[in-house]
């Protein structure tokens, strides 16, 4: 698919993540209406996403899997071992190290947010899915299990980091799935805004916007 092929209205907009940079350019052009199970992680592997989501996320973020491995100013960088999923803003450092009394309120955020993720898969009718990062086997994967979950007309965007200042369209042989590489600058999380204006200009949703309290903490 061509880039002009998806730019177009959809029922919702949904991350699938990589990075934060993908919920907040969602944000940034008013396509993020609700908040999903994986907006604010860092999830490199597309396999492990693959399999988060068709078992529906059983044993996702378990008390048990979870690592604490640095910190940033303010928080743990606390990561789950099974899925190789890293958590930046959950846990803050002032808990001295013992995550346990945050995690209750965490994980019921989490399972809220997945159990609307599924609602959207059952419910709409077109969905834009938007990944940061993977290759053309995972990617044909990951495609083939969002079908067995959802009988919406759906369209992937894959958008891969490039440290050239280009933003280029790459020719996948991958029904459903459009493929870009766009400029990743150096130490800023949040990415090009330029790139992903051309890449977000033409789509809009149609879902019903959620309160500010679904989007950024519900």
């Amino acid at each position: 698919m061509q880039l002009i092929d998806i730019q177009r209205n959809y029922d919702t907009v949904i991350s699938l993540g990589g990075s934060c940079q993908v919920a907040a350019q969602m944000a940034r052009h008013s396509l993020r209406t609700f908040s999903g199970p994986i907006d604010w992680f860092i999830f490199p592997s597309v396999l492990c996403l693959t399999k988060a989501i068709n078992n529906r996320f059983q044993g996702f973020m378990e008390y048990h899997n979870l690592e604490i491995i640095s910190s940033t100013e303010m928080n743990y960088v606390v990561r789950d071992n099974v899925f190789d999923c890293y958590s930046y803003h959950d846990f803050p450092v002032s808990c001295n190290g013992d995550i346990s009394p945050h995690y209750p309120q965490f994980k019921e955020k989490i399972d809220r947010r997945i159990q609307r993720f599924y609602q959207k898969l059952m419910d709409k009718e077109s969905i834009l899915f938007i990944r940061l990062n993977g290759e053309s086997e995972d990617i044909r994967e990951l495609v083939s299990v969002l079908g067995s979950l959802t009988k919406s007309d759906f369209t992937l965007l894959l958008v891969n980091p490039s440290t050239e200042q280009t933003f280029k369209e790459v020719a996948w042989d991958i029904p459903k799935v459009c493929s870009v590489e766009i400029y990743n600058p150096p130490n800023l999380w949040s990415g090009c805004d330029q790139d992903w204006d051309v890449l977000l200009n033409g789509i809009n949703t149609l879902d019903n916007l959620a309160s500010d309290y679904n989007v950024f903490y519900g």
